[in-house]
Order: C-alpha cells, then sequence, then structure tokens
C-alpha cells in the first residue's frame, strides 16, 4: 500500500491550457481623414493600434492629406501596403506648398527608439509627398531596416544640413541601418541649405547600407553634394551601397557628385545607367571619396561639370579602389569655366587619384592615372542613342548599330559565372550575352527578332507584304525581313509572313493561300483579275500580281494562283509548297476521283518553248473550276479567253497582252486518262 501511494505521489499531472493567439492580424484604413478619432479608422490610428509584425493595408483610394499634427510615427516592426502608387498618396502639410523652405512636415519618422535593436519596417505601394521639413529627410526619417517598394517619393524636400530631401536613413549606436529601396521612384526632392550640407537630394544615409534596385533617382537637386544620392560610412565604418539595374539620370548638385556621392563605402554599381546629372566642381555622375567601388555592365554619359572641375562621367580620389569593367564610361564632359554667353566643355569621363583598373570598358577621355589596363578596352565615343524607355521598369541608352561598344565584350563571359548577370538592365527578356559575344553597358543589343508588320503600324497589309516581297527580289538578305530567322530572305518568308498575317487577320491556324493578291482569305476571281490588270509589268509588289517575288507579274505568277484558285484560308490550312508550281506535280483526279482533264502547261521567257514545261498540279476543290484556258498569242493587241467551266456553261474573259513580247504561250496540255 504505502508503494503504490509513493508511485501515485510520483505520477506527473498533465494539464491543457489554452494559447495566446499569436496569428498576425491586418488592419485596414478605410478612411482619407488624418486624425484621432475620426469616423472609420486612419492611417494614423493604425500605427498606434498595429502590433510588432502586423500589416497595414487599404480599402480607400485617393489622397490622405496630413493635418497640422505630428508625423506619422512608426515605432515598431510592421508592413505598409498601399493600393498603388497611383491610387494612394499621402500629401505631407505645408503651409507654402511649392517653396522648399522648412515650414511643413515629414511623412513618416521610422524609430522604435531602441539604439541597439532594428525594426523592420516595410512601405509599399504609395505616392509620398508634399514635405517641407527643417529635419533630416524630408519625408522620410528611418534609424531601423526599411524597405520602400513600389512607391513614388516626389516633391518633397528640407532645409536642414543633414540632407535627405526625399529619404533619410541612419544607424543606431552600435548597429547599422539597412536602407532597400526597389521598384520605386524618387523625383524632384530637393536639399535647400545655404551652409555645408551632406546633401542627397533623393536619399542621403549614414551609417546605413543602401540598396538600389529597378529604381529611378530623378531630378532631384541638393545645394551641397549627391544631387541624387548621398551616402556615406560614418563612425561604425564603411557602408555597402549597391545600384542594381537602376537608373540616376538628370540630378544636379551645387558641389560633387551630381549623380550620387559616396564616401567610405564599399560599393557596387551593376546593370545601371548614370545619364544627364550635373555639378559644378567634380563628379558629374559619380563621385567617389576612399572607398572600393566596382562599376560593371554599366553605362555612364551624357554627364557634365558646369564650372571649373574634372571628371565629367566619374571622379576618384582617396584611399581604396575603383574597377571599370564592361562598362561603357564616354560621352560626358569637363567644363573650362562659365562666362557671360555660357560655358566651355571638352570630353572628360573619368578623373582619377588613387587605384583605378580598367577592363573590356569603352571611354574617351581619362584625366590623372596612371591605371591598370586589364585589356579588351575601347577608346572611343559611345554611339548610343538618347535615353529612353527602352524596356524594363528603368530607362536606358540603347546602342547605336554602329556602336563600338556592341559585341566587344570578353569572348568568354557567361551568364551567371564571375560577376556576369543573367539579364542587362532591363530585366528578363533581355539576356546580357547575345548574338554569341557580351557587350559593353548596362543594354545589351538583342537579336533582331522580325515581325510582319514591318512598318510598325499594328496592321498586316499589302503595305508589309509588298515590302518583303521588295526584299526577296532585291536579295539583300536583310535582317528585319528575315522571319524565318535562316540568314535569308526568301520565299520561306513569304510563306511566314502568310501564316503570321492571317493568324493575325483571318484568326489562329488560318494563313493567306498563295495567289490571294486582295489579302481577303480567298483566291477568286478578284486576285485573278488583279493579276490580269498588272500582266506583264515590271513590279515587286504581292497585292499587284507578284507572288513569286521575282519583280515581274508574269506567266510564272498566273501558275501560282491557277494552282490555289478557290481555295480559301481554312483553319490549320497552313501554308504549304504545293501552292508553288515549282514544287508541284502532275495529279488529274479531283476529290471525286473522276478524271479531268490534263494539266495546264506554262511556257515563259525564262522556259523557251520546247523546253521540259512545268506541270501544274490541280487542287483538291469543291467549287466549279477552270478545266481548260485556251490562249494562244505571239504579238500584241486584245484577246479574249474562253473559259470552260465544269458545270459545261462558258463565259469569256478580256485579256489584254503587251504587244511584241516574245516567246510567250499558254496552251493546253494533253488529256490523261
Amino acid at each position: 500500500m504505502r508503494s503504490q501511494l509513493a508511485r501515485q505521489r510520483n505520477r506527473t499531472i498533465l494539464q491543457c491550457e489554452p494559447l495566446e493567439d499569436r496569428r498576425l492580424l491586418t488592419i485596414t484604413v478605410d478612411t482619407l481623414a488624418d486624425g484621432i478619432g475620426v469616423p472609420g479608422t486612419s492611417l494614423r490610428e493604425a500605427l498606434v493600434a498595429a502590433s510588432s509584425g502586423e500589416t497595414i493595408n487599404f480599402s480607400v483610394t485617393g489622397t490622405i492629406h496630413l493635418t497640422n499634427l505630428s508625423q506619422l510615427a512608426v515605432n515598431k516592426s510592421v508592413h505598409i501596403v498601399g493600393p498603388g502608387a497611383g491610387q494612394l498618396t499621402i500629401n505631407a502639410l505645408d503651409p507654402t506648398p511649392g517653396v522648399i523652405n522648412g515650414d511643413g512636415r515629414r511623412v513618416f519618422a521610422v524609430d522604435d527608439g531602441n539604439a541597439i535593436a532594428m525594426s523592420n519596417v516595410r512601405i509599399a505601394n504609395l505616392r509620398i509627398t508634399g514635405a517641407d521639413s527643417d529635419l533630416a529627410g524630408g519625408a522620410i526619417y528611418s534609424r531601423e531596416h526599411l524597405v520602400i517598394e513600389g512607391c513614388e517619393i516626389a516633391g518633397n524636400g528640407t532645409t536642414s544640413t543633414a540632407g535627405g530631401g526625399g529619404i533619410y536613413g541612419t544607424g543606431g549606436a552600435l548597429v547599422q541601418g539597412t536602407l532597400t529601396i526597389r521598384d520605386s521612384t524618387l523625383a524632384n526632392n530637393s536639399v535647400i541649405v545655404g551652409a555645408d550640407t551632406s546633401g542627397g537630394g533623393a536619399v542621403r544615409v549614414l551609417d546605413t547600407d543602401l540598396t538600389l534596385q529597378r529604381t529611378t533617382i530623378r531630378d532631384n537637386f541638393a545645394s551641397r553634394i549627391g544631387g541624387g544620392v548621398s551616402a556615406s560610412g560614418g563612425v561604425l565604418g564603411a557602408i555597402q551601397v549597391t545600384f542594381t539595374d537602376s537608373t540616376v539620370h538628370s540630378n544636379i548638385a551645387q558641389y560633387n557628385g551630381g549623380g550620387a556621392y559616396l564616401s567610405n563605402s564599399i560599393a557596387v554599381v551593376s546593370n545601371s545607367t548614370f545619364s544627364g546629372n550635373e555639378a559644378d566642381a567634380s563628379g558629374g555622375g559619380l563621385e567617389i571619396v576612399n572607398g572600393s567601388t566596382s562599376i560593371r555592365h554599366s553605362t555612364i554619359t551624357a554627364n557634365r561639370i558646369d564650372n571649373q572641375g574634372h571628371g565629367g562621367g566619374v571622379s576618384y580620389g582617396g584611399s581604396g579602389s575603383l574597377l571599370l569593367n564592361h562598362s561603357i564610361v564616354s560621352g560626358n564632359y569637363d567644363s573650362g569655366g562659365c562666362g557671360p554667353v555660357g560655358c566651355t566643355y571638352f570630353p572628360g569621363d573619368v578623373s582619377i587619384l588613387g587605384a583605378v583598373s580598367i577592363g573590356y570598358s569603352l571611354y574617351f577621355e581619362i584625366d590623372g592615372g596612371p591605371f591598370t589596363d586589364q585589356g579588351g578596352n575601347i577608346i572611343d565615343s559611345p554611339g548610343l542613342d538618347a535615353l529612353a524607355d527602352n524596356g524594363g521598369p528603368t530607362w536606358t541608352h540603347q546602342p547605336e548599330p554602329s556602336s563600338p561598344a556592341i559585341n566587344a565584350g570578353s569572348p568568354s563571359a557567361v551568364p551567371g559565372v564571375f560577376n556576369v548577370p543573367h539579364y542587362d538592365q532591363r530585366g528578363m527578356p533581355f539576356a546580357r550575352v547575345s548574338d554569341g559575344r557580351i557587350d559593353f553597358g548596362a543594354v545589351e543589343v538583342q537579336p533582331i527578332t522580325p515581325d510582319g508588320d514591318f512598318n510598325n503600324d499594328g496592321l498586316y497589309d499589302c503595305v508589309d507584304i509588298d515590302a518583303l516581297v521588295g526584299a526577296i527580289a532585291a536579295a539583300t538578305n536583310a535582317p528585319n525581313f528575315d522571319l524565318t530567322q535562316d540568314g535569308l530572305v526568301n520565299l520561306a518568308d513569304r510563306d511566314a509572313w502568310l501564316a503570321e498575317a492571317g493568324a493575325n487577320n483571318l484568326g489562329a491556324g488560318r494563313a493567306y493561300r498563295l495567289g490571294d493578291a486582295s489579302l481577303d482569305g480567298v483566291v477568286d476571281g478578284s486576285d485573278f483579275g488583279i493579276w490580269n490588270a498588272n500582266k506583264f509589268t515590271a513590279t515587286v509588289r504581292w497585292c499587284r500580281g507578284d507572288f513569286s517575288a521575282d519583280g515581274v507579274v508574269d506567266g510564272s505568277d498566273f501558275g501560282i494562283w491557277n494552282a490555289n484558285k478557290f481555295t480559301s484560308s481554312d483553319a490549320h490550312a497552313g501554308i504549304s509548297a504545293s501552292g508553288d508550281p515549282r514544287n508541284l506535280k502532275q495529279s488529274t483526279t479531283d476529290t471525286d476521283d473522276t478524271p479531268k482533264s490534263g494539266p495546264i502547261i506554262l511556257a515563259t521567257p525564262a522556259m523557251p518553248l520546247g523546253s521540259s514545261p512545268i506541270p501544274l498540279r490541280r487542287e483538291a476543290r469543291q467549287l466549279p473550276v477552270m478545266d481548260r484556258i485556251i490562249a494562244e498569242f505571239a504579238g500584241g493587241g486584245d484577246r479574249s479567253t474562253k473559259v470552260v467551266g465544269r458545270s459545261g456553261s462558258n463565259s469569256v474573259l478580256p485579256l489584254h497582252f503587251p504587244p511584241r513580247l516574245p516567246g510567250l504561250a499558254l496552251r493546253q496540255g494533253t488529256r490523261t486518262p
């Protein structure tokens, strides 16, 4: 008994208790009003109510106008996800809109108050505008790990010497922060300060790693440094800076780094474009001081210095290193100074005062040096089209057909190996290595994939097929007409066009038939009439009867029409070489297996009388057909051709023959049993 009680006393008693609910919740903002206690749930209220890790979304579109309250405080890990930058705007309070004088408010202050541990905040799919602050970060201040995604941050500014007209990011006392911006646009933001400033018209980071992906930084201004971006490592050491698949263009700094100013950083610029940026002193496109920077597969062009300075494209100096690889740094300009009648410019691509290596790159003018030449470099003008939308999320410079950058890269470059991207700046489907060898710069010229709409008017019509017929007759093998991509422009491309245009105009699987001059989907009397009206004339136009694309409307074209007469572009019929008399075999039986008259025999000047004629196969058909065409002529004048139908009815068609056309006869072939 005593041992049994001991066993019971030592037995573990298990009990079930309810666990706390740890599901991540979503708070929906359903009003455009700003404030606490307003009808519905405001964004300000949602930020107060949200727990760490929760998501705030929106059921409204339009504009949230912030009132005369403080900035929106984000003091925990939270996701703020709008419906789209084009659908929802957050507009900051500014008593004097349109003027950056520091009398307004920020939009977001991202700071949990903990200088050691970092919160994770994401702001997505919003337009943020109207901020005019006298604090660091005109629109957004962050001391955390912040992700900006799918946003437009435009028309903001600050008068703070800390800078950051659009965004300011900094780290904690012991931990660096991070700022990641992807798939976004930062435009028309400003830092307006009379004294020295840390700059960064769009973005300023200090002790914060910066990553830009598929992002555009344009038309921003800084009154000192970093018209677009200013990034510096501070007491916590060098920061990481990455530009990938991004474009920095048309930014202005009144001192250094028109596009970007990088200091004490380890930076990588890959598949990116710096274009049209301006600075007064140095680094029109990019200023690099005391850091290690790699510029790969990028284009830096059309940047300039507007006062007496150097490094219109890139200015590099101090400790560290600079590498240019498979990049274009050409077409940039330094200035000899500006006077009453304007500025004097001269080529100035790279200014060097430090360790620089250049390989497989295109440049025109380098100031300073020396540098390590890794081979494969070209000294030349860039040969680029203007900055434009060439596909992808950001604007780029497309190389001209004669650009020396095309196919100039390393022959051993392989996508995904040794820092070679899989795609160029535009992303899929623009392959990074195309036509067998990689190009210099951010854009890889892609193989021409011809489309049957040669004039790009959205139509597949006579203009297009006539142009193709002309190209076939000219035998120039122009790539834009090579629809079959076999290096030749010939009748195979004609047939490919008939299939492509038929599918587009008539429906999937329906191809225009050979001989369909009117492109109406049926080879009939109207097409014969077109041939008849243009016969024996020199023309290279399908829609005038030159079906064989040889530059003459003659008997061979009639033969093509005759072989396909009274057939239609039925679905899945396709284009068959059997419709071309050069590939036909004699057939004397229709679908009803009743013996018919023999083949029509055609003799042309290219095939003298007496030579072996070309038999034309009779097509399977259901409509009445011409059994015989009897025409004999040797001189000019008008003739009448008697057409004998299957039904026995006869009709007379007028034929107008040119005078003195020797050696042409059309005669009835022998009947075969």
